[in-house]
């Protein structure tokens, strides 16, 4: 069970790539479509992973970017 959690992302994240370089490489318009899908998708995912990134960096310094400490 612990190496399905991380077979199955690693398989899904390989399968989508293919889809994408199948968009990329082909004019099948079904390859497009899934291709551009998967692609939106991780612009989405990418976009809340900064913002959470973000977030994250603020909380764990802004003390010490208010009181103006070092380090």
């Amino acid at each position: 069970m612990a190496g399905l959690k991380r077979v199955l992302p690693t398989a899904f994240a390989i399968v989508a790539g293919i889809f994408v370089l199948l968009s990329a490489f082909t004019s099948n318009v079904s390859f497009g479509a899934l291709g551009t899908y998967f692609v939106d998708t991780a612009v989405i995912i990418a976009a809340f992973a900064l913002i959470l990134g973000v977030i994250n960096v603020l909380r764990v310094h802004g003390r010490k970017i208010r009181e103006a400490q070092p380090g």
